[in-house]
């Protein structure tokens, strides 16, 4: 298995630098034969921003959170390989019972 996890600082213009080097997100997967990629904060503004290409990358599934509290901050997406789908998956799954980590898109 092929792990990313990547500190991105925002994902629109990382995809733009995977769009120039790869011919987009799924060419950059492939390129480094990730099974999984977890990308730290992507810092989206909300959901809605999401473009079908991000959200449906061939192959892969896709797991968003994004802040609740502040828009643009914090944020993660992982995508894993079909191959390695998890069972279930869940939003604020620390469940640590602090809200303030709980709202801000970590998990």
């Amino acid at each position: 298995m092929r792990l990313l996890i990547w500190n991105i600082n925002a994902l629109a213009p990382t995809v733009r630098n995977f769009v120039h080097a790869h011919g987009g997100l799924k060419g950059f997967l492939c390129h480094h034969e990730v099974d999984i990629a977890c990308f730290q904060e992507t810092k989206l503004p909300s959901l809605e921003k999401l473009t079908r290409d991000l959200a449906c990358v061939p192959d892969y599934e896709s797991f968003w959170a994004v802040s609740r509290e502040k828009k643009g901050y914090s944020g993660t997406v992982n995508y894993v390989k079909d191959d390695w789908s998890p069972i279930t998956a869940e939003v604020d799954c620390l469940g640590s019972g602090d809200e303030d980590i709980d709202r801000e898109g970590l998990c």
